[in-house]
């Protein structure tokens, strides 16, 4: 009968006295340097730097175990990662589109802002055209004077008006600027964030992938035996 086995060890007589101290001495760290030893179609053991013959000894097939750990775990991390650059980019995009819509919605104020103080002016002008004529009337005492100063004082009450409109234009124009302004700074925050999870989810994903090559190289050379029985 022949019974089938991925693997066995020789760990005995000059194979073992062979075997041991050379692994001990390449110090065998990597994926290709553990898999070295295939080439004896034998299981062989790898001793870490400890030198510990006892706890630290792994197997291919524990290696192989780990190396599939390790890709699992670096996926988690990978799209945990481009799971918060997804979130920041989301939360930089709606702080600019706010930031922009402080900005148009403070520049229209600032139009209307600016239209009252043009009026102020304006109005100021006529207010003392209407003052002066007044004091060129007031000896007389007639009609005109009165009319003149009636219209002073409309003026003046326009000019006031407007004057405050103009200052509550001005006010809400320098909150939505301020406003604007830290959108855009919370906007440039969340992007530096989005770019630093996008880079970590690469790094990431470029150790995922390094270790399913070495997983897959470990697997490959596990060696198969036909071993038959003693009769």
């Amino acid at each position: 009968m022949r019974s089938s086995s991925r693997c066995f060890s020789i760990f005995s007589g000059s194979l073992k006295n062979f075997f041991l101290p050379s692994c001990a001495s390449m110090k065998l760290t990597t994926a290709e340097d553990m898999l070295m030893l295939t080439v004896w179609g034998i299981r062989y053991t790898f001793f870490t730097d400890t030198g510990d013959m006892g706890n630290d000894v792994l197997t291919l097939d524990q290696m192989t175990k780990k190396k599939v750990d390790e890709a699992n775990n670096h996926k988690r991390a990978r799209d945990k990662y481009a799971l918060d650059a997804k979130n920041w980019a989301s939360k930089r995009d709606l702080y600019r589109d706010r930031s922009k819509q402080m900005y148009a919605e403070a520049q229209e104020i600032k139009k209307q802002r600016d239209v009252f103080n043009a009026k102020v002016k304006e109005l100021k002008t006529k207010r003392e055209e209407c003052r002066e004529k007044a004091a060129d009337l007031k000896g007389s005492r007639g009609p005109e004077y009165f009319e003149a100063r009636a219209k002073a004082d409309d003026y003046h009450q326009q000019m006031l008006s407007c004057n405050e409109k103009g200052q509550a234009a001005h006010q809400r124009y320098v909150e939505l600027i301020e406003q604007s302004n830290k959108d855009r700074a919370a906007a440039d925050d969340a992007h530096n964030k989005s770019v630093e999870c996008r880079k970590a989810a690469d790094e990431e994903h470029r150790l995922f992938v390094e270790a399913v090559k070495a997983m897959n190289e470990l697997r490959d050379n596990i060696p198969d035996f036909d071993l038959e029985d003693d009769a």
